[in-house]
């Protein structure tokens, strides 16, 4: 699973980066408004505006 998996815009791949909220950022007056935190290096990201939350779900290595 990647960000654009859940029409998340980021620019970097490592830290942390504020971005568009894709659940609410539309519905809001500022509509640029970078309200969503993501979180690379832990996989997450968090809404301070409509607290909408989650985890990038990443392949789990199977071993035989």
């Amino acid at each position: 699973m990647t960000y654009a998996d859940y029409n998340i815009k980021v620019k970097k791949s490592s830290g942390e980066e504020a971005t568009v909220c894709p659940k609410c950022s539309h519905t809001r007056k500022k509509k640029s408004d970078k309200c969503l935190s993501v979180n690379h290096d832990l996989s997450v990201w968090n809404c301070f505006h409509c607290g909408w939350s989650g985890k990038l779900k990443t392949k789990m290595e199977v071993k035989e």
